[in-house]
Protein backbone atom coordinates (compact mmCIF):
# COMPACT_ATOMS: atom_id res chain seq x y z
CA UNK A 1 0.00 0.00 0.00
CA UNK A 2 1.17 3.49 -0.70
CA UNK A 3 -0.40 6.74 0.39
CA UNK A 4 -2.49 6.97 -2.78
CA UNK A 5 -4.13 3.59 -2.24
CA UNK A 6 -4.68 4.52 1.38
CA UNK A 7 -6.82 7.44 0.43
CA UNK A 8 -4.02 9.97 0.90
CA UNK A 9 -3.49 9.30 4.60
CA UNK A 10 -0.19 10.27 6.15
CA UNK A 11 1.87 8.36 8.65
CA UNK A 12 0.89 4.78 7.78
CA UNK A 13 4.34 3.76 6.54
CA UNK A 14 5.91 5.50 9.53
CA UNK A 15 3.55 3.69 11.91
CA UNK A 16 4.63 0.27 10.64
CA UNK A 17 8.30 1.20 10.28
CA UNK A 18 8.29 2.14 13.95
CA UNK A 19 6.48 -1.07 14.88
CA UNK A 20 9.10 -3.21 13.12
CA UNK A 21 12.15 -1.15 14.09
CA UNK A 22 13.15 -3.63 16.82
CA UNK A 23 13.72 -7.13 15.54
CA UNK A 24 15.49 -10.42 16.27
CA UNK A 25 16.26 -12.37 13.10
CA UNK A 26 17.34 -15.38 15.14
CA UNK A 27 13.95 -15.85 16.78
CA UNK A 28 12.73 -19.40 16.26
CA UNK A 29 9.88 -19.79 13.78
CA UNK A 30 7.60 -22.70 14.63
CA UNK A 31 4.62 -24.18 12.84
CA UNK A 32 3.41 -24.01 9.25
CA UNK A 33 1.60 -21.34 7.26
CA UNK A 34 -2.09 -21.32 8.21
CA UNK A 35 -3.91 -22.64 5.15
CA UNK A 36 -7.28 -22.92 6.94
CA UNK A 37 -7.50 -26.69 6.37
CA UNK A 38 -7.68 -26.26 2.60
CA UNK A 39 -5.42 -29.28 1.97
CA UNK A 40 -3.15 -27.30 -0.37
CA UNK A 41 0.37 -28.49 -1.16
CA UNK A 42 2.70 -25.47 -1.34
CA UNK A 43 5.79 -27.19 -2.72
CA UNK A 44 6.79 -25.51 -5.98
CA UNK A 45 3.85 -23.07 -5.88
CA UNK A 46 4.29 -19.35 -6.33
CA UNK A 47 2.81 -17.56 -3.33
CA UNK A 48 2.59 -13.87 -2.55
CA UNK A 49 2.35 -12.82 1.08
CA UNK A 50 0.79 -9.38 1.37
CA UNK A 51 2.08 -7.43 4.38
CA UNK A 52 4.94 -9.64 5.58
CA UNK A 53 5.13 -8.11 9.06
CA UNK A 54 7.78 -9.86 11.13
CA UNK A 55 8.79 -12.12 8.23
CA UNK A 56 7.78 -15.30 10.05
CA UNK A 57 5.09 -16.18 7.52
CA UNK A 58 7.57 -15.80 4.66
CA UNK A 59 9.85 -18.27 6.45
CA UNK A 60 6.97 -20.69 7.03
CA UNK A 61 5.96 -20.62 3.37
CA UNK A 62 9.55 -21.07 2.15
CA UNK A 63 10.09 -23.92 4.59
CA UNK A 64 7.01 -25.65 3.13
CA UNK A 65 8.66 -25.56 -0.30
CA UNK A 66 6.89 -22.57 -1.82
CA UNK A 67 8.47 -20.13 -4.24
CA UNK A 68 7.64 -17.29 -1.90
CA UNK A 69 7.32 -13.57 -2.58
CA UNK A 70 6.46 -10.90 -0.04
CA UNK A 71 5.43 -7.27 -0.23
CA UNK A 72 5.04 -4.63 2.48
CA UNK A 73 4.85 -0.84 2.74
CA UNK A 74 7.36 -0.93 5.61
CA UNK A 75 11.02 -0.93 4.64
CA UNK A 76 11.84 -2.24 8.12
CA UNK A 77 9.49 -5.19 7.65
CA UNK A 78 11.18 -6.04 4.34
CA UNK A 79 14.65 -5.73 5.85
CA UNK A 80 13.64 -7.95 8.74
CA UNK A 81 12.09 -10.59 6.49
CA UNK A 82 15.24 -10.78 4.39
CA UNK A 83 17.32 -11.18 7.54
CA UNK A 84 15.02 -13.91 8.82
CA UNK A 85 15.17 -15.82 5.52
CA UNK A 86 18.96 -15.61 5.62
CA UNK A 87 19.07 -16.75 9.26
CA UNK A 88 17.00 -19.81 8.31
CA UNK A 89 19.02 -20.55 5.12
CA UNK A 90 15.94 -20.07 2.95
CA UNK A 91 15.27 -18.25 -0.31
CA UNK A 92 12.54 -15.74 -1.04
CA UNK A 93 11.84 -12.45 -2.76
CA UNK A 94 10.59 -9.62 -0.54
CA UNK A 95 10.08 -6.05 -1.69
CA UNK A 96 8.79 -2.71 -0.47
CA UNK A 97 5.62 -1.87 -2.32
CA UNK A 98 1.88 -1.49 -2.56
CA UNK A 99 -0.06 -4.75 -2.65
CA UNK A 100 -2.81 -3.03 -4.61
CA UNK A 101 -0.46 -1.88 -7.37
CA UNK A 102 2.30 -4.38 -8.13
CA UNK A 103 4.60 -4.96 -11.07
CA UNK A 104 4.08 -8.73 -11.11
CA UNK A 105 3.00 -10.45 -14.31
CA UNK A 106 -0.66 -11.28 -14.78
CA UNK A 107 -1.76 -14.69 -13.44
CA UNK A 108 1.66 -15.05 -11.79
CA UNK A 109 0.68 -16.48 -8.39
CA UNK A 110 -0.88 -19.78 -7.40
CA UNK A 111 -1.79 -18.28 -4.03
CA UNK A 112 -2.06 -14.86 -2.42
CA UNK A 113 -2.02 -14.97 1.37
CA UNK A 114 -2.27 -12.50 4.22
CA UNK A 115 -2.81 -12.38 7.95
CA UNK A 116 -4.77 -9.49 9.45
CA UNK A 117 -4.10 -7.37 6.37
CA UNK A 118 -7.30 -7.38 4.31
CA UNK A 119 -8.93 -4.78 6.58
CA UNK A 120 -6.09 -2.35 5.78
CA UNK A 121 -6.68 -2.38 2.02
CA UNK A 122 -8.58 -0.24 -0.45
CA UNK A 123 -10.93 -3.04 -1.54
CA UNK A 124 -12.10 -1.46 -4.78
CA UNK A 125 -8.48 -1.14 -5.92
CA UNK A 126 -7.01 -4.30 -4.43
CA UNK A 127 -9.78 -6.55 -5.78
CA UNK A 128 -8.76 -5.63 -9.34
CA UNK A 129 -5.08 -6.29 -8.67
CA UNK A 130 -5.82 -9.60 -6.97
CA UNK A 131 -7.91 -10.68 -9.95
CA UNK A 132 -5.04 -9.73 -12.26
CA UNK A 133 -2.12 -11.44 -10.50
CA UNK A 134 -3.84 -14.63 -9.29
CA UNK A 135 -3.79 -17.66 -11.58
CA UNK A 136 -7.06 -18.96 -13.00
CA UNK A 137 -6.91 -21.94 -10.65
CA UNK A 138 -5.41 -19.91 -7.80
CA UNK A 139 -6.73 -19.25 -4.31
CA UNK A 140 -6.44 -16.33 -1.91
CA UNK A 141 -6.42 -16.93 1.84
CA UNK A 142 -6.86 -14.26 4.50
CA UNK A 143 -6.55 -15.35 8.13
CA UNK A 144 -7.57 -13.73 11.41
CA UNK A 145 -9.34 -10.74 9.89
CA UNK A 146 -11.29 -8.45 12.26
CA UNK A 147 -14.89 -7.84 11.22
CA UNK A 148 -17.93 -5.72 11.93
CA UNK A 149 -20.21 -8.77 11.64
CA UNK A 150 -21.27 -8.15 15.24
CA UNK A 151 -23.59 -5.12 15.02
CA UNK A 152 -23.12 -4.33 18.72
CA UNK A 153 -19.36 -4.14 18.27
CA UNK A 154 -19.74 -1.99 15.16
CA UNK A 155 -22.06 0.39 17.02
CA UNK A 156 -19.74 0.63 20.04
CA UNK A 157 -16.62 1.12 17.90
CA UNK A 158 -18.11 3.82 15.68
CA UNK A 159 -19.73 5.60 18.62
CA UNK A 160 -16.38 5.85 20.39
CA UNK A 161 -13.98 6.50 17.53
CA UNK A 162 -16.11 7.70 14.61
CA UNK A 163 -17.16 6.19 11.30
CA UNK A 164 -15.18 5.71 8.11
CA UNK A 165 -11.43 5.22 7.82
CA UNK A 166 -9.74 8.56 8.18
CA UNK A 167 -10.14 11.30 10.76
CA UNK A 168 -11.29 8.96 13.52
CA UNK A 169 -10.49 9.54 17.18
CA UNK A 170 -7.52 7.60 18.56
CA UNK A 171 -8.52 7.75 22.22
CA UNK A 172 -11.73 8.51 24.12
CA UNK A 173 -11.44 8.60 27.91
CA UNK A 174 -9.75 5.27 28.73
CA UNK A 175 -10.67 3.62 25.39
CA UNK A 176 -7.78 3.42 22.92
CA UNK A 177 -8.13 2.52 19.24
CA UNK A 178 -5.29 0.25 18.16
CA UNK A 179 -3.60 0.18 14.77
CA UNK A 180 -2.81 2.69 12.07
CA UNK A 181 -4.94 5.54 10.78
CA UNK A 182 -6.53 3.60 7.91
CA UNK A 183 -7.47 0.10 9.05
CA UNK A 184 -11.14 -0.75 9.58
CA UNK A 185 -12.81 -4.10 10.36
CA UNK A 186 -14.28 -5.96 7.39
CA UNK A 187 -17.94 -5.53 6.45
CA UNK A 188 -20.06 -7.33 3.87
CA UNK A 189 -19.86 -4.23 1.68
CA UNK A 190 -16.08 -4.67 1.53
CA UNK A 191 -16.34 -8.32 0.54
CA UNK A 192 -18.78 -7.41 -2.23
CA UNK A 193 -15.89 -5.77 -4.10
CA UNK A 194 -14.43 -9.25 -4.71
CA UNK A 195 -17.59 -11.16 -5.54
CA UNK A 196 -17.52 -10.57 -9.30
CA UNK A 197 -14.41 -12.77 -9.56
CA UNK A 198 -14.44 -14.94 -6.44
CA UNK A 199 -16.60 -17.20 -4.35
CA UNK A 200 -15.86 -16.27 -0.73
CA UNK A 201 -15.77 -18.87 2.02
CA UNK A 202 -16.29 -17.24 5.43
CA UNK A 203 -14.92 -19.15 8.40
CA UNK A 204 -15.41 -17.74 11.94
CA UNK A 205 -12.25 -18.29 13.95
CA UNK A 206 -12.59 -16.28 17.15
CA UNK A 207 -15.66 -15.12 19.00
CA UNK A 208 -14.71 -11.93 20.80
CA UNK A 209 -16.89 -9.24 22.27
CA UNK A 210 -16.24 -8.78 25.98
CA UNK A 211 -12.55 -9.55 25.39
CA UNK A 212 -12.42 -6.75 22.82
CA UNK A 213 -13.40 -4.36 25.58
CA UNK A 214 -10.29 -5.50 27.43
CA UNK A 215 -8.18 -4.71 24.36
CA UNK A 216 -9.29 -1.08 24.31
CA UNK A 217 -9.47 -0.53 28.09
CA UNK A 218 -6.37 -2.53 29.09
CA UNK A 219 -4.12 -2.47 25.98
CA UNK A 220 -1.27 -4.97 26.23
CA UNK A 221 -2.59 -6.63 29.39
CA UNK A 222 -2.61 -10.34 28.57
CA UNK A 223 -4.12 -11.34 31.90
CA UNK A 224 -7.16 -9.13 31.34
CA UNK A 225 -7.51 -10.46 27.77
CA UNK A 226 -7.59 -14.00 29.16
CA UNK A 227 -10.09 -13.14 31.89
CA UNK A 228 -12.51 -11.34 29.57
CA UNK A 229 -11.99 -14.06 26.96
CA UNK A 230 -13.31 -16.64 29.41
CA UNK A 231 -16.53 -14.65 29.64
CA UNK A 232 -16.85 -14.77 25.83
CA UNK A 233 -16.23 -18.54 25.90
CA UNK A 234 -18.96 -18.96 28.50
CA UNK A 235 -21.50 -17.06 26.37
CA UNK A 236 -20.51 -18.98 23.23
CA UNK A 237 -20.89 -22.33 25.01
CA UNK A 238 -24.34 -21.27 26.18
CA UNK A 239 -25.40 -19.78 22.84
CA UNK A 240 -23.50 -21.51 19.96
CA UNK A 241 -25.36 -19.48 17.33
CA UNK A 242 -23.41 -16.43 18.44
CA UNK A 243 -20.41 -17.83 16.52
CA UNK A 244 -21.57 -16.11 13.32
CA UNK A 245 -20.93 -12.81 15.12
CA UNK A 246 -17.27 -13.70 15.68
CA UNK A 247 -14.91 -10.76 15.67
CA UNK A 248 -12.25 -12.59 13.66
CA UNK A 249 -12.84 -14.57 10.46
CA UNK A 250 -10.78 -16.47 7.92
CA UNK A 251 -11.72 -15.75 4.30
CA UNK A 252 -10.88 -18.05 1.40
CA UNK A 253 -11.37 -16.72 -2.12
CA UNK A 254 -11.95 -19.35 -4.80
CA UNK A 255 -12.12 -18.49 -8.49
CA UNK A 256 -15.60 -18.60 -9.99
Amino acid sequence: MNKDSLGGTDGVEEFWDEKYATFNADEEVVGDLNLVNQGIELKGKKILIVAIGTGKEVVRAARMGADVYGIDISSNAVKNARAMLHANSLDGTVIVGDGAETAFESKFFDMVWGSSVLHHLDHAKFSKELDRILADDGVAIWVEEPTFFNPLFKFAYETLFGEGRIGRRKKVLFFTRRGDEYEKPIEQLDLACYEDSFLIEKIPCQFMFVEKIAHVVFPGNGRMYELFGRIDTFFLNCFPRLKKYSYEYHFVYHRK
